[in-house]
């Protein structure tokens, strides 16, 4: 079996509230459907930095489907807002076009 060691969970704000984005580790990053794709071949293991009991599995619901889950050593589930590694993507601001020279020496108290 393959570790990957998983640092952040990257999210994405949406107006239904905060929606796992991707997952990020070190040199490497997945999308959950690349996630998912990984834990149910059997082969991957993702364990969260900086604890050594938990670890993302693939989880079976009742009506077929999978869903992606944060375990502890006892199986619970966590809820993955509650994890230091939960990270939200705040989009950039676009930086202001930089002035000419000309421009600043027209008018230097303009913004």
């Amino acid at each position: 079996m393959i570790t990957h060691t998983v640092t952040a969970l990257k999210s994405q704000a949406t107006p239904a509230g905060a929606i796992l984005d991707r997952f990020c580790g070190p040199g490497w990053t997945a999308t959950p459907a690349k996630m998912l794709e990984l834990l149910r071949s059997g082969v991957h293991e993702f364990r969260l930095s900086e604890s050594d009991d938990l670890r993302i599995v693939a989880d079976r619901n009742t009506d077929g489907g999978w869903t992606l889950a944060v375990v502890g050593a006892n199986g619970q589930r966590v809820a993955p807002t509650s994890l230091p590694h939960w990270q939200m993507d705040r989009p950039r601001m676009a930086q202001p076009k930089k002035r000419s020279w000309f421009q600043r020496m027209i008018d230097p108290d303009a913004n």
